[in-house]
């Protein structure tokens, strides 16, 4: 009973899951992408057609924030989301969202201007990257929950920014190399596969870690390991898809490989489904501290 409720909870939510697995990782992505622009050696033509391809990291984090406002039910509950700005994780996730992806949306849009002001361009930049931080870290913790003993544990937080980093580096590094982002670029690409492979090792220690968490976990009715009886075999899946993943698309940039795009694109693939394998494993084991699961 327990285990078709809980899967049932997160079947629910899985609009939630799919926003926590797309939103960070495509935020970072835009940022790095962002990192050849605030120099001054890219050519002309090279720097418009990274700006208008930054579509794609954009639209994949949009996809996760409108899939997830299926969550409100009712359009007009938004309204009242926005009121809680302040006092509510959740209101705060949702504001850092808007104002990120606004942001993020202007400066887009400002790409295709004849124009070409490098000192505003460069202020947009870092104010872009602090609305990104800031988005990253509110969805982090909007998940910190004390009423939710499954929840309320720093490993939480620590857990989905890694996410970030899991996936958005090799997002980047796609669309980067689909405009032909190379000469001068293999610094950044290494420094990409390097950042994926250490986030990758510790996000799954820390997927260990929740594992832990949840065996040591109960309410008034059941431990919560009940909830997730599957946890540990989904995590096995998951560090198959994460090793696939770094093998194929990390490890060659950090030996300075020009590895092809289909197989960054393969690899980032696998990153996400990892991640929302585990992130359908966490709102499975949504317990609260009473007796409702």
């Amino acid at each position: 009973m327990g285990v078709e409720l809980a899967f049932s909870n997160a079947l629910s939510e899985v609009t939630l899951v799919l926003f926590t697995t797309l939103g960070p990782a495509s935020a970072l992505a835009y940022l790095i992408m962002l990192v050849p622009l605030f120099g001054d050696n890219l050519a002309p033509e090279l720097r418009h057609k990274i700006r208008k391809y930054l579509w794609v990291p954009l639209v994949a984090c949009m996809f996760g924030l409108i899939a997830s406002a299926t969550h409100l039910g009712n359009p007009g509950n938004a309204l009242y989301v926005l009121s809680r700005v302040g006092a509510s994780p959740l209101s705060n996730e949702v504001f850092a969202a808007g104002f990120f992806l606004a942001a993020c949306a202007i400066f887009w849009l400002l790409g295709f201007s004849l124009r070409e002001d490098r000192r505003f361009e460069k202020v947009a930049i870092v104010i872009i990257a602090v609305l990104g931080v800031v988005f990253i870290a509110r969805v982090a913790f909007a998940y910190n929950v004390e009423t939710i003993v499954t929840w309320h544990t720093p490993v939480v937080p620590v857990a989905i920014a890694t996410s970030a980093f899991v996936a958005g580096p090799l997002f980047a590094a796609c669309v980067l190399r689909a405009v032909g982002y190379r000469e001068g670029a293999q610094h950044l690409y290494r420094a990409l596969g390097v950042l994926t492979v250490v986030a990758g090792v510790a996000w799954l220690a820390l997927q260990v870690a929740y594992g832990f968490v949840l065996s040591s976990s109960s309410n008034a009715l059941m431990p919560a390991s009940a909830l997730v009886p599957q946890y540990w075999p989904t995590f096995a899946v998951a560090v198959v898809l994460v090793v696939v993943g770094e093998a194929m698309g990390a490890w060659p940039l950090v030996r300075g490989h020009e590895a092809p795009i289909k197989r960054l694109v393969f690899s980032t693939a696998m990153f996400f489904l990892a991640i929302f394998l585990m992130r359908f494993a966490f709102y499975m084991a949504h317990m609260t501290v009473g007796v409702a699961l």
